[in-house]
């Protein structure tokens, strides 16, 4: 029972993952602009967190700082894909958008992903209060013409699944210490 108990608690601590930054790297826009900046994405839990995105302006929009989730396609975010807008206002209308779609899904154990060849990733204004639709005139809308999106290594678990490991294997070396074993006829095997 107790090594039935430890392999649990093995088990649960490996299971903790903390999220992965992800980090945009060398994003150009088609009109000369740009975006940088990191995000978490926990892949377990499918959420994203810590956003810090930032555009420079270019020939056609200028550039806007993205933290807040757009609220229209909360839904959709996941693995392959990320829309974000400026503010958490009421009415988004005629404010910054911008969406990522990468080639594959984010993952907890990190690496550089490219963005989608099949669907735009692209920065647009909010044409409604919700931002459910993008205006896409060549006036306010500018394609993501490269880049990608990187990380390093997965994170290490964090403390407290060091101090759950560290534990389990503390109390099987007690067990193994103190406990007498019991042998295959119910005679104790004792080495005190």
């Amino acid at each position: 029972m107790l090594r039935v108990t430890a392999l649990f608690l093995l088990v649960a601590a490996g299971a903790c993952a903390s999220p992965i930054v992800w980090t945009l790297q060398g994003v150009t826009f088609a009109d000369g602009g740009s975006a940088t900046g990191s995000f978490d994405y926990d892949a377990t839990a499918d959420v994203y967190s810590t956003i810090d995105v930032i555009t420079t302006s270019g020939s056609t929009l200028t550039g806007s700082t993205y933290a807040v989730l757009d609220p229209a396609q909360i839904p959709f975010d996941g693995p392959t894909q990320l829309a974000l807008v400026t503010s958490n206002a009421a009415d988004l209308s005629g404010t910054p958008t911008i969406s990522f779609f990468w080639a594959s899904g984010l993952t907890n154990t990190g690496g550089t992903i490219g963005f989608s060849g099949s669907l735009t990733s692209a920065e647009g204004m909010c044409t409604n209060a919700t931002c459910s639709t993008v205006n896409q005139s060549p006036a306010s809308y500018r394609i993501i013409t490269g880049g990608s999106v990187t990380t390093g290594a997965a994170v290490a678990p964090e403390p407290a699944s060091f101090m759950l490991v560290g534990g389990a294997l503390g109390i099987l070396g007690w067990k193994r210490r103190y406990l007498p074993s019991i042998g295959c006829r119910g005679k104790t095997n004792s080495s005190f």
